[in-house]
């Protein structure tokens, strides 16, 4: 059974066309098969990531064909990869078609027309235009579940409740969520434990990361290979809770041991830096400490020299008028040795607290690496059981 979600935002900006690709994204890395449409005929945002698979294909199936009626036989869906295809919304922007749509009742059976293709996909997901617009009464009657994208401030907020004040007709029974997206270190931390609040039902908050921003910038897709294995953990966190069908859930499961490997597999290259950093560091603080040891002679072998000058005083060896000037000398050069000896002090003690890190980024990497061997252990014996099970019923047949 197809799974429709619908990605809706109440202004523009808010981040919902990157959780729609790294959605689609992930469930098709699941093994599920994903159908993406940009339904936004205004800014076209999903579109923008494949616009190169525009350029080489010929009668390409757009959302703005469908909502008309003006799908023809031959029209193509763009493949993107093994599990997923996608519908641009327009596939050429010109004077005359402008992205503007009317709502009409007679076009529900547009969509109607459409259902053949969607069902051939476990999950089909609609990416929505920011704000209110006419398209919305095509797609919300037929989607099971509403994921509302909104940043964590007071704008966002207003504009929610004025969506929901349009829609909220058009929704029935189906099941609508919202996430607060691209928020900071500081806001994390409150929005977090928000579970209300705002018109909806909070399920992930999104931390900002600017390698999202990043990849969004030169059109690639926000996963964990070009972000980081925390969005990618927070990606998989939605798509977990949102999409509660057995099937789909079986496969997102499956999916955790590459979500906790990418996470491992980070952590790792974060030690790595830290360990280099670190030798570094203990390789200058080493040559300190060979100053710290030449300081030490030097203050050694100065007060010697003050001692002997005074047994040489009081036996009468040296002369009254010699002692003193030397006395002094050898103080002024002791009163200068001294402050350099108490800042080599002190790093002997980072060296100290250097190798403790060592230690503790050492027996890190080294748990780490045991944790992805067991992990890489249960990926094997899970995904070969299935291509086990795949070839057994391939042969039934």
């Amino acid at each position: 059974m197809t799974k429709f979600v619908a990605l809706l935002s109440g202004k523009g900006g808010s981040g919902k066309t990157t959780v729609a690709l790294s959605m689609s994204t992930l469930l098709s890395d699941c093994g599920l098969k994903v159908l993406l449409v940009d339904c936004d005929l205004s800014t076209n945002g999903a579109t923008y990531f494949y616009e190169d698979r525009l350029a080489t294909q010929k009668n390409i199936l757009t959302f703005y064909n469908i909502i008309l009626g003006e799908v023809l036989q031959s029209a193509e869906i763009i493949n993107i990869n093994k599990n997923m295809d996608f519908i641009p919304s327009i596939a050429k922007i010109t004077k005359k078609v402008t992205g503007m749509y009317l709502w009409q009742p007679e076009d529900e059976k547009n969509i109607l027309n459409m259902m053949t293709i969607f069902k051939n996909y476990n999950v089909v997901i609609f990416d929505c235009q920011a704000g209110y617009t006419d398209t919305l009464k095509l797609i919300l009657p037929f989607t099971d579940i509403n994921l509302v994208v909104m940043e964590p401030d007071a704008i966002s907020s207003s504009s929610i409740r004025s969506l929901y004040l349009k829609i909220g007709d058009i929704l029935k029974d189906n099941k609508i969520y919202q996430i607060f997206n691209k928020a900071t270190d500081d806001e994390y931390q409150i929005y977090s434990k928000v579970s209300g609040g705002t018109v909806f039902t909070n399920i992930e908050t999104v931390k900002f990361d600017w390698k999202i921003r990043n990849a969004f910038t030169v059109a690639e897709t926000p996963d964990m290979k070009t972000t980081g294995a925390n969005y990618g953990e927070q990606i998989y966190n939605i798509c977990r809770i949102l999409l509660k069908e057995e099937y789909i859930q079986s496969r997102i499961n499956k999916y955790k041991i590459i979500v906790e490997m990418n996470k491992y597999n980070e952590e790792e290259k974060e030690l790595d830096s830290k360990l280099r950093l670190l030798k570094k560091e203990k390789s200058d603080s080493k040559k300190m400490r060979g100053r710290f040891f030449s300081q030490i002679g030097a203050v050694i072998s100065v007060m010697l020299c003050i001692s002997s000058l005074g047994v040489m005083y009081s036996n009468k060896i040296l002369q009254e008028e010699l002692t003193y000037p030397i006395i002094f000398l050898l103080i002024a050069v002791y009163l200068n040795i001294v402050p350099s000896i108490f800042a080599i002090v002190d790093t002997i003690k980072e060296i100290k607290n250097q190798e403790d890190k060592f230690s503790l980024y050492r027996r890190r990497y080294d748990d780490i690496d045991e944790k992805k061997q067991k992990l890489q252990e249960q990926y094997e014996k899970t995904f070969n059981e299935e291509k086990s099970m795949n070839k057994a019923n391939i042969l039934k047949f």
